[in-house]
């Protein structure tokens, strides 16, 4: 008696056919993304928040170097006065100043908002308010 029979042709196959379906399922899949030849990823140039304050103060995308270097400098100073804050969420604070003003009626530019936080941040309250609560009294009290 005879446990095996010999094998045809279409049972190979199949079982072929569920080796590689195993393999393929237990196939390691890392988190790093495939890339094709033909197929890159596209990089996105990472921009300074100076820089994206002065593209949006100039509406395009070749602002002058003078007002990214005044943005530059403002978020600088306003970073060592809100230390709590980081500079991305102070540009948040300028940009919602200026369109929070302009939502009342008013008119500043993204650099006046930015002068205006600044300014009103005096040695004294270095790390007792944050650029946040200034930015609200600001907008509270612009045009009263």
């Amino acid at each position: 008696m005879k446990f095996f029979k010999k094998p045809s042709f279409i049972t190979i196959i199949v079982i072929l056919g569920i080796i590689v379906i195993v393999q393929g399922v237990s196939k390691d899949y890392s988190t790093q993304p495939q890339t094709s030849p033909t197929r890159q990823a596209v990089q996105q140039p990472e921009y300074s928040n100076a820089f994206k304050l002065a593209s949006l103060e100039t509406g395009h995308n070749n602002p002058n170097q003078n007002l990214i270097s005044d943005f530059d400098s403002l978020l600088k100073q306003l970073t060592q006065k809100c230390t709590s804050e980081t500079e991305d969420q102070i540009a948040d604070y300028i940009y919602k100043t200026k369109t929070m003003i302009a939502d009342k009626g008013g008119n500043i530019t993204l650099l006046e908002a930015a002068n205006s936080i600044n300014d009103s941040i005096p040695d004294e309250a270095v790390g007792v308010v944050t650029c946040a609560e200034v930015a609200a009294a600001f907008v509270t009290l612009y045009g009263s």
